[in-house]
């Protein structure tokens, strides 16, 4: 990418918040901002702030890491298989993310991004007072 190109910016799933971020943070380096499939910490309709069981379940303090320590493949499996294609990852594939999850800290890693949902709303809420310059798309599926 040259020096004054932009770039288009796609957010997907939990990695709409690292999108989002970067967007408000450099927004003469975005054409345009995607955000999909789940709305952003702090902006997240009444009730649906947490709307899959793993948001809460990921957040509780060291409760994950105890449940899935040993357990990681089962664990992660579930969550690639719930994909819309379950066929488009295949067991090489989770073997390499079972690998680094289960590295020491890999999966405290992994639930630390959703114990840091209230920090990104706040981030957010300050974020939201400045337009941003490009044009954003955003679509969410509904549990």
């Amino acid at each position: 990418m040259g020096l004054n190109q932009k770039i288009y910016l796609v957010g997907h799933d939990i990695g709409v918040q690292t999108a989002y971020s970067y967007a408000t943070i450099h927004p003469n380096n975005v054409s345009k901002l995607v955000i999909l499939d789940v709305p952003l910490a702090g902006f997240s309709p009444p009730g649906l702030e947490n709307c899959c069981w793993w948001f809460s379940f990921h957040q509780t303090p060291d409760i994950p890491e105890a449940l899935t320590a040993g357990k990681e493949r089962e664990y992660l499996s579930w969550f690639y298989r719930f994909a819309y294609n379950p066929e488009a990852i295949t067991e090489d594939d989770i073997d390499k993310y079972v690998s680094r999850y289960s590295a020491l800290g890999g999966m405290r890693a992994g639930f630390e991004y959703y114990r840091a949902f209230p920090i990104n709303a706040e981030q957010n809420n300050e974020y939201s007072n400045v337009k941003l310059p490009m044009p954003v798309f955003s679509s969410w599926w509904r549990v």
